[in-house]
């Protein structure tokens, strides 16, 4: 955890060896050594993730691809976050959200935030970028699996009953099922929509630039979406969430910002669609969310197999 690289760094300082997963590897931190890294990609390093890791994620999964393939899927995946796809998936993630804020508002029990930001995230991937329809119960059942397959994620890659690594493996094959049924009802459940969502552009991206996406490639691609919008969001939207309940007076500016902006009056939300625009133009609250994400990163770190010797800052 985060404990142990932070005692580790204190006592050896900013590049230093351990062992994860049980394989050796340099843990490197620090501003100038992390540029250095990542400005070297495909030069001085390329992407290594853990093989429990790469196994689950599959080997269609942006995440596993190096150079020119990494290259071609980037490109495809390029249009699932241009601004004009966002715009298009804006109403239903405000709509998602303030669902699930009248839920939170109307449970006289305390909430777990981290939970219900993962369960939002989740339902906000699922219903909103791959456009899925799916009962309650449905969500649920889909909620747990995930869980079982972010948990396992990484995992020591020892393939036995009750290992973690089987239960990721189990919980990879029960959500591509889901998804493959999901996929094959799309269009059906797709007719009198009225937006594109992340899959119906990703399958589009996928035609214009010459390359039909294969079922297996659609369901990587597809699980590999809903944890890049899983773990990370929930993760900065509960640091969010605990930092603005410490600190009042940034609360206060932010709901000034938006009555300024007229998105509040007293002290609700006004009825409406947000647009990206009117969402960039709240100044005070991108300092905000950049302040929490440089304080409370999300990500621990990202794996790298060097590629030729170099130096680094000890």
């Amino acid at each position: 955890g985060s404990g142990f690289h932070s005692s580790r760094r204190q006592k050896y300082g900013n590049v230093f060896k351990t062992h994860l997963l049980g394989r050796p590897l340099i843990r490197v931190t620090g501003a100038e050594n992390v540029r250095k890294i990542l400005m070297g990609e495909h030069t001085l390093v390329t992407t290594d993730w853990p093989q429990s890791t790469a196994t689950l994620l599959g080997p269609n999964s942006l995440a596993n691809s190096i150079g020119d393939i990494h290259r071609k899927r980037r490109k495809v995946f390029a249009k699932v976050f241009s601004h004009e796809a966002l715009e298009s998936y804006l109403p239903k993630i405000q709509q998602v959200i303030q669902d699930s804020l009248r839920v939170w508002s109307s449970n006289p029990e305390p909430i777990n935030v981290y939970r219900e930001s993962q369960r939002l995230s989740f339902t906000m991937a699922v219903r909103v970028l791959l456009g899925f329809r799916v009962s309650e119960e449905e969500m649920r059942h889909l909620f747990s699996t995930f869980q079982d397959f972010v948990d396992n994620l990484f995992s020591l890659p020892i393939d036995l009953p009750f290992s973690g690594y089987r239960k990721g493996i189990r919980a990879r094959d029960a959500l591509q099922k889901s998804i493959e049924k999901a996929i094959r009802e799309k269009p059906l459940c797709s007719q009198g929509k009225d937006y594109s969502d992340a899959l119906d552009v990703l399958m589009g991206s996928a035609k214009e630039n010459g390359t039909e996406l294969t079922m297996q490639e659609l369901k990587e691609s597809t699980i590999e979406l809903i944890f890049a919008a899983f773990a990370t969001t929930a993760s900065a939207s509960t640091s969010l969430i605990m930092q603005l309940l410490k600190h009042p007076t940034v609360l206060e500016r932010l709901r000034e910002e938006l009555r300024v902006r007229g998105l509040l009056h007293n002290g609700c939300l006004v009825p409406g669609e947000l647009g990206l625009d009117t969402i960039v133009s709240l100044k005070y609250l991108d300092c905000v969310i950049k302040e929490v994400l440089r304080l409370y990163t999300p990500v621990s770190g990202a794996y790298r197999t060097a590629m030729q010797t170099f130096e680094l800052d000890v």
